[in-house]
Formats: C-alpha cells, sequence, structure tokens
C-alpha cells in the first residue's frame, strides 16, 4: 500500500488519484488521512470497515469508503462491518442473517400431584371459534392418574389426555407430556416434574395454565430474565414509563412528523411524550417558542425525550448483556413428540452457531446482539456507514431504516425486544413471529 505525502490540502486536490490501487494520503497542513483508490486495508477500524478473511483466514480490515467489491481477490470472504470500536476491541455485525422465531416451544412444569383425578387447564387453540378468541379460554383437560405421583406413568397418561384433546379441538400442533429431571431433560424414571408442551408456538395467548390436584406453571423460559424495564427518559430526566424509546432518529422523526399533534399553550414541555409535534409546529408555532428555547434544533428535541439511553444510565437497570444470554440460552433444546430435537430459542441459537472457523469468529463467539449493541447498531450514523459499504460488498441484509431485529432480551411471557422500523424504536413482540435474527461478535484486535 502506497503512503503519499502533501504539505497543503489544496495539493492533495490537484494531484491525480488511483482507481486500481489502494493509497494513503497524509497532509501536513492540519495532519490529515485520506483514503484513496480502492480497498485500503486498515490495521485501525473504524465504524463501516468492513472485515474480510483472506485466503490463509487471517482478518483484513478495509476501509468502508475505498471498498469495491470487483478488485477484491478471489477467494476472501466477506464477515461484515464494524458496528463499534472501543480501543482495541472491534464490534463486528455480521453481513449476514435469517427471519427466526425467537422462541418456539411452550412448556409448562407439573410439579407435584395431590390426586388422582385431576384437570390441566391449557390454551388448546379451539378451531370453533376465529382470531384471537381461539387462544383466549383455558380448556379442560380431565386426567384420570394411576396414582398420585410425578412418575413416568403419570406422564403418559397426562400426554395422551392433552394429545386427545388438542385433536378434539381442532389443534394441529403438537401436544404431549413426558417426565423431567430439574433441567428440563427427559429421563425414564425419578423425575422431578412433568413436562406438559407444545412444540410450536403460534399466538401470543396461548400462555397461560392451570390445575386442580397439582402445581402447573408455565416455564418456557426457564431462569431467562425479563427486561421489561423502561430504556428512556422524558424532559425531566426522569425514567419514562412509555415501553419504546427510539433507536433511530431518522426513523422516528419521519414518524412524529405524519402525525398531526398541534402545541395549544405556551411550554417548555409541549409535545413531548405522546405528544409530540411535527417539525413544523416545532418551526413556526408561536406556543412552540419555548421548545425552541430549551432544545435549538427539532432533532435535539426529538432525541432529548425519545432517544433510548445506555441501561447502565441508570443504577436501577440491573440486566444481562446479550452475549451473556445467548451463551446461556442459544443451545437449550427440548425434545420433540416426533422424537426428534429442537431448539428453543431459534433466533439466539442462529446468531450462537455463526462460524468462519478462526479464533474470535468461531461457533459460539457470535452472539444475538443485546440493547447495549442496538443502541451503536441502530444510530443513524452508524447505521448509514454500514448500509453504505454492505452495499458496496454486494451484500443485501435488509439494514436499513425499516428493518425489524431482534434483541437478545425477553420482554414479557411472550414478547422479546425488537427494533420496530416503523416507528424507529425499540419495542416487543411476540415471540412466535419471525423476525431477523444477525449475529455480532466482540474481539481485540
Amino acid at each position: 500500500m502506497a503512503i503519499k505525502k502533501y504539505t497543503s490540502l489544496q495539493e492533495y486536490n490537484a494531484a491525480s488519484k488511483s482507481s486500481q490501487e489502494s493509497t494513503v494520503s497524509h497532509i501536513d497542513e492540519g495532519n490529515l488521512i485520506k483514503y484513496d483508490g480502492v480497498n485500503v486495508v486498515t490495521s485501525e477500524p473504524q465504524v463501516g470497515d468492513a472485515l474480510y478473511l483472506d485466503l490463509d483466514k487471517n482478518k483484513v480490515f478495509i476501509v468502508g469508503e475505498t471498498l469495491n467489491k470487483n478488485l477484491i481477490p478471489t477467494g476472501w470472504v466477506h464477515v461484515g462491518e464494524v458496528f463499534k470500536r472501543e480501543g482495541d476491541t472491534v464490534g463486528i455485525l455480521n453481513k449476514t442473517g435469517a427471519d427466526r422465531k425467537y422462541a418456539d416451544v411452550l412448556q409448562y412444569s407439573i410439579t407435584a400431584i395431590t390426586q388422582t383425578s385431576i384437570v390441566v387447564k391449557l390454551k388448546i387453540q379451539d378451531t370453533s371459534k376465529s382470531g384471537d378468541a381461539q387462544y383466549a379460554t383455558l380448556i379442560d383437560v380431565p386426567v384420570t392418574l394411576t396414582s398420585a405421583e410425578v412418575n413416568a406413568t403419570s406422564a403418559a397418561e397426562i400426554s395422551a389426555a392433552v394429545a386427545a384433546k388438542a385433536v378434539e379441538k381442532g389443534d394441529t400442533a403438537a401436544w404431549w407430556a413426558y417426565l423431567a429431571d430439574a433441567d428440563d431433560n427427559p429421563v425414564e424414571s425419578d423425575g422431578t416434574k412433568i413436562i406438559v408442551q407444545c412444540d410450536v408456538w403460534k399466538h401470543w395467548n396461548q400462555t397461560g395454565c392451570g390445575m386442580t390436584g397439582g402445581t402447573i406453571t408455565f416455564t418456557t423460559w426457564g431462569d431467562m430474565p425479563a427486561s421489561n424495564v423502561y430504556f428512556k427518559q422524558t424532559a425531566g430526566g426522569a425514567v419514562s414509563t412509555e415501553n419504546g424509546g427510539a433507536l433511530n432518529m431518522a426513523r422516528r422523526i419521519a414518524y412524529i412528523n405524519s402525525s398531526q399533534n398541534t402545541a395549544a399553550a405556551p411550554s417548555a414541555n409541549v409535545g413531548l411524550g405522546a405528544g409530540m409535534v411535527r417539525r413544523t409546529e416545532f418551526n413556526d408555532n408561536q406556543y412552540c417558542q419555548l421548545l425552541r428555547d430549551t432544545y435549538g434544533t427539532y432533532e435535539k428535541y426529538v432525541e432529548g425525550d425519545q432517544m433510548v439511553m445506555w441501561p447502565q444510565k441508570y443504577g436501577n437497570f440491573k440486566m444481562a448483556d446479550g452475549k451473556t444470554l445467548t451463551m446461556k440460552y442459544a443451545l437449550k433444546s427440548a425434545p420433540t413428540k416426533a422424537g426428534g430435537t429442537k431448539y428453543k430459542f431459534p433466533a439466539m441459537y442462529y446468531a450462537y452457531a455463526t462460524t468462519y472457523g478462526i479464533s474470535g469468529l468461531d461457533y459460539g463467539d457470535w452472539f444475538l446482539p443485546g440493547v447495549i449493541e442496538a443502541v451503536a447498531i441502530m444510530k443513524d450514523s452508524n447505521l448509514t456507514k454500514i448500509a453504505a459499504t454492505q452495499t458496496r460488498a454486494g451484500g443485501t441484509t435488509g439494514l436499513n431504516n425499516s428493518a425489524t431485529r431482534w434483541f437478545a432480551q425477553r420482554y414479557n411471557a411472550y414478547g422479546a425486544r425488537f427494533f420496530y422500523g416503523t416507528y424507529g424504536i425499540l419495542y416487543d413482540s411476540g415471540v412466535y413471529n419471525s423476525f431477523r435474527s444477525q449475529a455480532v461478535a466482540l474481539f481485540k484486535i
């Protein structure tokens, strides 16, 4: 790679630039560095730069704005783009992704049985009804047991009963039950619980259960924590009680400007929260003068009330990071009625299972990004650089202002965090939906 030196910006601008070689120029005036030519290799990767593996699987960073895929050496592998750089740690957003359910198995645990005549109450689909009502009612499943014990015989008898009730109601999902140990693994005998399972999660209203003659609880998540705290602040600095803060300001502003909110009274807080005003109101309405005085620009006004804040800013936000959650839950699996197994959390597993077979980018080094990574990835300036590089590299990841993507935090019994492109916000959606699962990796260079 050639390094060219110039005394001034004027001299640099007047010089001819190669379009076929990689060149770095240093300009004495202002101590400026300029990247010229194509596919400039850098040892100091920044947001938007591309990561490739050469023929020997060495990591090679190419300055994103100089990337030309047609001149990349044959056989080099495009891994993804830098989405953050902190010291010697680089965050990489993998170039590929796929739509995956967040969770795809419903499990209920029977931990105690007190009598031989029991009734298990489940949200089995009732096809005699329509819409949400198909899943809205607990359906009684009477079972006569051989003994009032948590054992393999009771599991088989409960399994037959719930499967028959599903057929009766028209539910085509696989309903069954099996004896399991404390870690949910199937056992032949001496189990600690009976897991009642639906192999396919199809609707938000499927959660919920009950039982007479024993104890049953909804246990799909195991001990995965729910991050149903709030990630943005109000104008006064307090934590907002609104669920969805903005991750991408360009998309959020576009959404707010499509509304019809107007200001009717003078106040520095007019239009905050649900009452955000459009740009024209902010700029021209007499009642928005205090807003203009307070924020200066419309962008700062929206960002001040809407932007997701770093969770560490608030001491009460004790949440696990995306890598910790992915490493712990990605490989959790469950047996299926047909005799196979499936991963309980497909979105996490997809991210975890990404591999290029080298240190830092191997199976298990990748994870589903959490909210902390989300703030960096979906930031306007970062997103613009990443998307532009992906386009130059020939990728089609769907990474743009309207892309939906999962993050590694569940919200409640049937929801998990995702980027809601229509509104530009961090929101929650049913884990049975299929949104993009895209892996990230962090490693030292």
